[in-house]
């Protein structure tokens, strides 16, 4: 509910098996300075002692579900459909936000009524515990999904238009962002890591990542584009792996262009 005409933002928090810094993710909604939130959970069904977790800050939880459902998409579109706030951020159970970023992140929407996506840049945390700065840029989306998608907050309006496509089990956030870019809707970036994701996750599966993207860009552009864009990005992977396997470790993650 609102509380005197403040924002309502909407947390949605997906996991499966995520017992391992779920708590981590939900103690840095709940310690954001900027209150009038609604967090919501949804599990996939785990096994592990996620769901123990999750009932230890059920008082906290605006809704929460522990099912099973067809791939991350799925969950987020479950949240979403649930959730009653004027914007909706989605954050997984690998990741975090950082301080006061709710906070930040009103005070643009309440100054800048016509925005309707607010994106930030982020930290990227290697399995070593190393962190590398990662801005987003609209300029580039016509590439990649060159938005953080952990650090974006979307006006729920939007998400009435279109929801998460499932047909994509990888990619289905670049999708949903290309639509709304096309369709004209308002972007304001915040030139600062709002949250930290950790390396890894299902998007770092390369070649199914590769043929949801080609997929994605053959709609929103031409496939000329598209075949560009797959036959750079595997001669710039090639070159990667060849400088980790000279340096031995992950220093190739802190050059910029091969992140």
């Amino acid at each position: 509910m609102k509380k005197n005409n403040e924002i309502l933002i909407s947390i949605i928090t997906v996991v499966y098996n995520g017992e391992a810094y779920l708590e981590q993710t939900i103690k840095s909604v709940l310690m954001q300075t900027y209150k009038n939130i609604e967090y919501i959970i949804i599990d996939g069904g785990s096994t592990d002692g996620t769901v123990d977790i999750i009932k230890r800050y059920e008082e906290n939880l605006s809704y929460w579900i522990s099912e099973k459902d067809s791939g991350i998409y799925d969950a987020m579109n479950k949240g979403i459909l649930k959730a009653n706030g004027d914007f909706v951020g989605i954050i997984n159970a690998d990741d975090y936000y950082l301080d006061n970023v709710f906070e930040e992140i009103t005070n643009i929407f309440l100054k800048n009524k016509h925005v309707d996506v607010v994106y930030g840049d982020m930290f990227l945390m290697t399995k070593e515990g190393l962190k590398k700065e990662l801005g987003s840029n609209m300029d580039d989306l016509h590439i990649n999904m060159s938005i953080m998608h952990p650090s974006v907050f979307i006006n729920r309006n939007l998400y009435g238009i279109k929801l998460f496509n499932t047909n994509y089990k990888l990619c289905a956030d670049y999708d949903l962002i290309l639509n709304y870019q096309k369709n004209g809707f308002l972007f304001y970036h915040v030139e600062k890591p709002l949250t930290v994701m950790r390396e890894g996750g299902a998007s770092s599966q390369f070649s199914k990542t590769n043929k949801e993207t080609f997929d994605i860009q053959s709609l929103y552009f031409t496939k000329a584009t598209a075949y560009k864009n797959l036959y750079l990005k595997k001669i710039k992977r090639a070159i990667r792996m060849i400088i980790e396997k000279v340096l031995g470790n992950k220093t190739v993650l802190f050059i910029k262009g091969f992140k």
